[in-house]
């Protein structure tokens, strides 16, 4: 006879594979778990197992790093990973964080796990800023970090002609790294704010990054790329992106376009948690409330790098470190050797690097005009196939808070939790004269992701001699 599985009934119990703490550690750190295995979650994760801390380093990507330290940049942390003494867990998920500190982890078994820490640090880094143009739903329109992401990690240059849209520091750097690469750009359209003496004052605290974008200027106009500070009109073509047409009238040819406007804090992990968030003039956002040892407003929950503010990757780093030494003293462990030197340095350096986060990020904002300009016509909400004219029409009819915006016009009630358009829904809403302040992030639920049912379905046989038996 054939033979078979006997399985019990699917339950939606998930296996818990927290591992108990060795007993030499201060209660409190016995299981420190951190999300994200950039700069900030990286460079933590690795001086805790050099205290004997064993951290659990979870990572949706496959490689750490980060965005920022994708390439060759990020091959000192890769290796410092791949030598510590830490549970590392790669292309990872979490798909929820429960009051308790327990964490759901949805890993490439397609598995759901759940992780049960006493202490959790989130540094969920930053995700690009997305707005609506008109015909930014055509396909060969992807954003700058995918392009980034293409170039860098997959090795695939584009064959262009390429146009680039967007603001900030990121449009730059991405047209740095094309051009670099041979890519034939057909322009560079600049949409964001002119520097000014805020912008200049806060880059004067990093003249690194000053010295950095005049090289990227000077590269730029030795490869005879063109730059137009404007807010493109649109997008066009029938099948896919043939052209990127400006104010005056004129178009760039293209066959592909990356579109980013900037950086936006990753706050998703953070409303999930049930962290408290607060407007932040400085930055112009919605961050998490955090203390000055980086702990939010949950006891227990830390947050570090561009997930509490964009700041870059020298900050990012520098929080990892600062919070490292404080984590291991609270676990009455020595410093490693080195540690409390990177510790005094990393501290003088905060209130400079992030000045000049802030003032990166007022670079990469777009002037209400601009943004008035979108025609109504415009998707905004791919999900749902939103218009912005619908958003425009709640807000006319005296809809004001963020949930009442999106039952009447359905922005951002897509799959996506409104990951795509929670950004040029904002902006809208700014754009028509509500106070920022007034309008916070829409809530995130469980799961963060989209996932297969069959993630929270554990099938077992009843025991291990009746795994596999005749019939």
């Amino acid at each position: 006879m054939r033979p078979h599985h006997r399985r019990r009934a699917p339950t939606a119990q998930l296996p818990d594979h927290s591992a108990a703490g060795s007993g030499s550690e201060d209660l409190a750190m016995s299981r420190i778990a951190i999300v994200g295995a950039g700069p900030a979650g990286g460079t933590l994760a690795v001086w805790l197992a050099r205290a004997g801390l064993h951290p659990l380093l979870i990572d949706a990507e496959r490689s750490a790093g980060g965005a920022g330290w994708r390439g060759r940049e990020g091959d000192g942390l890769r290796r410092a990973i791949a030598q510590a003494r830490l549970d590392y867990r790669p292309e990872t998920e979490v798909i929820d964080i429960a009051a308790d500190r327990r964490l759901t982890l949805l890993g490439p078994s397609g598995q759901a796990v759940t992780e049960t820490a006493d202490c959790i640090v989130l540094a969920p880094g930053a995700t690009e800023r997305p707005l609506p143009v008109p015909g930014w739903t055509l396909p060969g329109v992807l954003g700058l970090g995918a392009l980034q992401r293409l170039l860098k990690q997959d090795g695939m240059r584009p064959a262009g002609p390429l146009a680039l849209v967007g603001s900030g520091p990121l449009l730059r750097l991405a047209a740095d790294q094309m051009i670099a690469a041979g890519v034939h750009l057909s322009g560079i359209v600049d949409a964001g704010r002119p520097a000014d003496l805020r912008l200049l004052s806060g880059l004067a605290r990093r003249p690194g990054a000053l010295a950095r974008g005049a090289v990227m200027e000077m590269r730029r106009r030795l490869a005879g790329v063109p730059l137009y500070h404007d807010f493109p009109v649109a997008v066009h073509g029938a099948e896919r992106v043939e052209s990127v047409e400006l104010s005056d009238g004129r178009r760039l040819e293209a066959s592909l376009v990356g579109l980013g406007f900037g950086l936006q804090s990753n706050t998703e992990l953070a409303r999930l948690a049930g962290l408290t968030l607060a407007w932040n003039d400085a930055w112009s956002a919605w961050l998490p409330e955090r203390d000055e040892e980086f702990q939010s407003s949950r006891e227990g929950i830390f947050v570090l790098g561009d997930g509490a503010g964009l700041g870059g990757l020298t900050l990012a780093e520098a929080e990892g470190i600062c919070l490292a030494a404080g984590l291991i003293e609270k676990a009455a462990k020595p410093l490693p050797p080195g540690l409390a030197v990177a510790r005094r340095r990393a501290s003088r350096r905060l209130p400079s690097l992030r000045k000049a986060g802030q003032a990166l990020a007022v670079w990469s904002q777009i002037s209400p005009a601009a943004l008035r300009a979108i025609p109504d016509a415009t998707i905004i909400c791919r999900c749902e196939g939103t218009s912005v004219g619908s958003v425009r029409n709640a807000l006319a009819d005296g809809y004001r808070s963020p949930a009442a915006v999106k039952l009447a016009s359905r922005a951002g009630m897509g799959l996506c939790q409104g990951r795509t358009c929670e950004a040029g829904l904002r902006a809208i809403v700014e754009a028509a004269g509500l106070p920022p302040a007034d309008f916070p992030p829409g809530t995130v639920r469980l799961p963060l992701r989209p996932v297969p049912a069959s993630a929270f379905v554990r099938t077992e046989p009843d025991s291990p001699e009746q795994g596999h038996r005749s019939a």
